[in-house]
C-alpha cells in the first residue's frame, strides 16, 4: 500500500556540515511546509490502483518527489540516482530513507518519477513560484533556494523526460 508520507521517521543519519547538505535541509523545509506537493504526487502514483489498502508499500509520494529533486539538481541518470541514494548519507536523509532501509533500484525510481504527470509538475511549479513571491526570492538570484532550482532546472527537465 503506497503512502503519502511515513508516519514514523526511520532511524536517520546526522546532518553533514557542508553547503550542499545545508541546501538539501533548506529544500526539505520548503517541501515539508507544502504538504500539498506530496498529495499531488500521491494522486498520480495511485491513479490506476484499484485497491489502495493492499499491495507492496513501495516509495512514498514524498520520496518520489524528493528523488526527482535530487535527480534534476545533479542531472543524474536513473542509474546514477540509484547509486547516490544508496551511497550518500545526505541524499538518504533528504529522501527519508533510514539507515536500515533498503534503497530503490533505477527502474523503480524511473517508474515512480515518470508516473508524475506534466500537470502535477506544473502545479508544483505554481506552488513554488507563489512561495518565491511570498518570500521575495528573486528569479535570477544565484542562491541555493529550491525555487531557483525549479525555475532553472527542475520543471523543464522533468517535463522533457515524458
Amino acid at each position: 500500500m503506497r503512502k503519502k508520507r511515513q508516519k514514523q521517521m526511520p532511524l536517520m543519519h546526522t546532518t553533514v556540515d557542508h553547503p550542499h547538505a545545508q541546501e538539501l535541509e533548506y529544500i526539505s523545509a520548503i517541501l515539508e511546509s507544502h504538504p500539498i506537493i506530496d498529495e499531488l504526487a500521491l494522486q498520480d502514483l495511485t491513479a490506476d490502483v484499484m485497491f489502495a489498502n493492499c499491495g507492496a508499500q513501495g516509495m512514498s509520494a514524498e520520496q518520489v518527489v524528493r528523488a526527482a529533486v535530487i535527480k534534476q539538481m545533479n542531472q543524474f541518470s536513473y542509474d546514477q540516482l540509484a547509486f547516490h541514494l544508496a551511497d550518500s548519507r545526505c541524499y538518504r536523509k533528504f529522501c527519508k530513507i533510514g539507515i536500515a532501509d533498503k534503497t530503490f533500484g533505477s527502474s523503480t525510481l524511473c517508474d515512480n518519477i515518470k508516473a508524475l504527470s506534466a500537470e502535477t509538475w506544473e502545479q508544483i511549479n505554481r506552488i513554488l513560484i507563489d512561495y518565491a513571491k511570498d518570500e521575495k526570492i528573486e528569479k535570477g538570484r544565484l542562491i541555493g533556494h529550491f525555487t531557483q532550482l525549479c525555475f532553472k532546472a527542475l520543471l523543464p527537465a522533468i517535463l522533457l523526460h515524458h
